[in-house]
């Protein structure tokens, strides 16, 4: 299947259906990319055309690079080079079944265990982009399941900084799970010193979740000054990310943190200003803290029970319970 003239638009299904058709899964050629195959460095260089183009904030060409990758990799009945194809089309399109459609074609290849490691470390940060932590550290066990049996697998500079990133990261979300805010710091600080390895505007989802778990850990371990600088910094990321849940649990954090400063007036503006995200995010819980952390913040200032702006959080606080948040 030569490609004459520009791909057609397809979704995620359709390219899927493709693969089925272009090779059998018996076909031992299909387990793993042979070094020197032309298809297969086509493939290569399509995927690294679209993550350029992505980084850049080019969409449609990114998408379009990321297609052209995958009937590259179709022709050559490769499924790692197919695999990471479709991870960079459902990280383009924010599609968790897209990320879903390549899981089988990694579990049922072999025989290049560096190329396995990548596309299973895109795979993790795809869900973990795409808002399924749950399902990225699966795919991180089954990582370090890996790493076990390859010696010097990280010696790659920012392959081992990625991975180890993601891996500090989701130790120190479990500690916080746990309640356990102090054993939570250090990982976090452990996966943003991997981070700092990368370029500036790589892997900005994660750098986002660090600082949002490294405000976190510190609000709760009564540092709440560098908390709100670390929240901060998050907010600007999910701005930047164009995630309005994320921004809004920010600016939640830092409106504690302000609170906990001893600067209500702050405070207020910051619970007020997150209320329309929290909104715009669809969060009830979200928009019931926020209203709590608001109406403290009214308490501190000796506002009168009657004041609009009291009428104002409470409104918030009961259409957050109406939509199902505690009260």
């Amino acid at each position: 299947m030569k490609l004459t003239q520009p791909l057609p638009t397809l979704c995620l299904a359709t390219l899927l259906a493709l693969s089925g058709a272009c090779r059998s899964p018996a076909d031992p050629a299909a387990e793993a990319p042979r070094p020197g195959d032309w298809e297969a460095r086509l493939a290569d260089a399509s995927i690294s055309r679209a993550e350029d183009f992505y980084r850049r904030g080019e969409v449609d060409a990114a998408r379009e690079a990321g297609r052209q990758a995958l009937f590259q990799a179709l022709e050559a009945g490769h499924r790692l080079t197919e695999a990471r194809a479709l991870v960079l089309l459902a990280r383009i399109d924010q599609s968790i079944e897209g990320l879903a459609l390549a899981e089988p074609l990694i579990e049922s290849s072999s025989g290049n265990e560096e190329l396995l490691l990548t596309v299973r470390l895109e795979l993790a940060e795809g869900y973990m982009d795409l808002g399924d932590p749950e399902r990225a550290l699966l795919v991180a066990h089954q990582l370090a399941e890996q790493l076990a049996h390859q010696a010097g697998a990280l010696d790659d500079r920012d392959l081992g900084a990625r991975y180890r990133a993601l891996t500090f990261h989701f130790q120190a979300a479990a500690h916080r799970r746990d309640g356990n805010h102090a054993a939570a710091l250090p990982s976090e600080r452990r996966a943003l010193l991997s981070l700092s390895v990368l370029a500036d505007d790589e892997r900005l989802p994660l750098r986002r979740a660090v600082a949002q778990g490294l405000g976190d850990d510190l609000a709760a371990t009564g540092d709440p000054a560098t908390a709100f600088e670390w929240h901060a910094r998050a907010s600007d990321l999910a701005h930047r990310l164009d995630d309005t849940p994320a921004r809004a649990r920010a600016v939640l954090g830092m409106a504690r943190d302000l609170t906990a400063l001893g600067r209500p007036r702050d405070a207020h503006d910051h619970a007020t200003r997150g209320l329309e995200l929290a909104r715009t995010a669809s969060n009830p819980r979200l928009l019931a803290d926020m209203a709590r952390c608001g109406l403290g913040a009214l308490h501190a200032l000796d506002e009168p029970a009657d004041s609009p702006r009291f009428a104002i959080f409470r409104q918030a606080l009961a259409e957050a319970a109406a939509q199902g948040a505690d009260p």
